[in-house]
């Protein structure tokens, strides 16, 4: 192309990235190759999210985990970059690994990809950029949720979802009822030791596509299916449940939404239960999880904004931290550290009752009182509920919560539980005296 510099080795020199003007995003051009262990050569494009129309760009948006470090520099393995405008830019060997997966040999691929379309050295772009990332999602044609390069175990493990599906497949059609139950039974002794590192890989991305794709290695599956299968093994059920969560509704949501302030709007449930959900999800900066629960949530955004949970990268982890806390379960006294994605909570309450069985989401209890409900609605939660934990209602929180005794102390199992035979509002400051 002419007035254009072509060369085969990049520079070194840093990456000139220009100012993105209000409601933009950078575009990545994932130039073909036939050479798939070739360099991999990239443009980014400044592109008009918010002015999208009947001719938008059908770009694709990328999930992975950022775990195997931040920096991708490590002694023990060969630096990985990527070559945008003749330029290097150092990226994580994960990122390394997808991009050459997805790069195909004719035709380039219009991708949105975090740590490279977003300018990671400047803060004040970071968090305009965060902010918008529900609706980067909501509006891609596809998200691709890349799990890594796949081992012995994830080969195992998908070619064991790949036969539940297949099963699934052939329940669905039968029409005898007995038949129906032993086909059920047996799609659910399939074994399938899905990894947990996997799992965790994928947070706000998941809730906000539309179409999914589940990528591990060369083996690629519907984010919709992928959810069914998972679902219909027990062995794994538990674990996966709040990805699941969100991977199953997804071929069935709007295209987005917006609230009455002009952003896109996800509302899948209360912070707490996102809370509950997807605490252990990794992230390098512990508050991105809270901002990414942010695009999730559906509560008052004004209520928010009031509880002083903005995404605002100024504001110290511990602090942020704090202020969640309070949102979730009222003014409680709160301790939290630097560093640390643990709170010591100080408060009173009423134990309800103790916990003798749960299925799935259901939870049954032993009541404290014969006005008490015995079943309890609860989220997908990363910490399974156990019998012997307790139903309590911590003074100053608008829900109950599910704690676990210890010797010294409870822990939090879940922030928020519904019952499903609630008692009326007149009634219930009645029966917590009683206790």
């Amino acid at each position: 192309m002419s007035g254009q510099q072509r060369s085969d080795t990049p520079s070194n020199a840093p990456l000139p990235f220009v100012s993105l003007p209000d409601g933009n995003i950078r575009l990545l051009h994932l130039r073909p190759d036939r050479d798939r262990d070739g360099p991999l050569k990239c443009q980014l494009v400044d592109y008009p999210l918010q002015n999208m129309g009947k001719r938008a760009c059908l770009y694709e948006a990328l999930s992975y985990c950022w775990y195997q470090s931040e920096k991708p520099n490590l002694v023990s393995e060969k630096p990985k970059w990527i070559s945008i405008d003749g330029r290097r830019l150092p990226i994580t060997k994960n990122l390394h690994d997808a991009l050459l997966r997805l790069r195909d040999d004719f035709f380039g691929r219009v991708m949105w990809v975090d740590a490279v379309c977003i300018n990671q050295g400047d803060v004040e772009e970071r968090g305009h950029q965060v902010r918008s990332m529900t609706e980067i999602y909501s509006k891609a044609n596809r998200v691709i949720v890349w799990l890594g390069e796949a081992e012995a175990r994830d080969h195992e493990a998908f070619q064991a979802i790949r036969e539940v599906g297949g099963k699934l497949s052939s329940l669905a059609s039968n029409k005898e009822a007995d038949d129906h139950e032993a086909s059920r039974a047996e799609v659910g002794e399939t074994p399938c030791p899905l990894p947990r590192d996997k799992e965790e890989a994928v947070l706000q991305e998941v809730a906000a596509a539309q179409n999914l794709r589940i990528m591990c290695g060369a083996v690629e599956m519907d984010g919709y299916a992928f959810s069914l299968c998972v679902e219909a093994l027990p062995a794994v059920r538990n674990q996966a449940s709040p990805v699941t969560y969100l991977m199953r509704p997804s071929i069935f949501r709007p295209r987005y939404k917006m609230d009455h302030a002009g952003r896109v709007s996800l509302g899948i449930c209360p912070l707490g239960g996102l809370l509950d959900m997807y605490h252990a999800h990794e992230a390098t900066d512990p508050r991105d999880k809270v901002f990414a629960m942010l695009g999730m949530s559906s509560d008052n955004h004004a209520a928010v904004e009031i509880a002083g949970l903005l995404l605002n990268y100024e504001i110290l982890w511990q602090d942020l931290l704090k202020r969640l806390v309070y949102f979730v379960l009222g003014q409680q006294e709160v301790r939290t550290q630097p560093n640390q994605e643990t709170a010591i909570i100080e408060g009173k309450g009423h134990v309800l009752g103790v916990v003798h069985s749960t299925d799935q989401n259901r939870v049954r209890v032993t009541p404290r009182i014969s006005q008490l409900p015995s079943e309890w609605d609860a989220q997908p939660s990363v910490r399974p509920i156990h019998v012997g934990d307790l139903v309590c209602q911590l003074q100053g929180a608008t829900r109950p919560m599910i704690i676990r005794p210890h010797k010294d102390h409870f822990s939090v199992i879940a922030t928020t539980v519904a019952a499903l035979d609630a008692i009326p509002r007149h009634r219930s400051a009645q029966t917590l005296e009683s206790l």
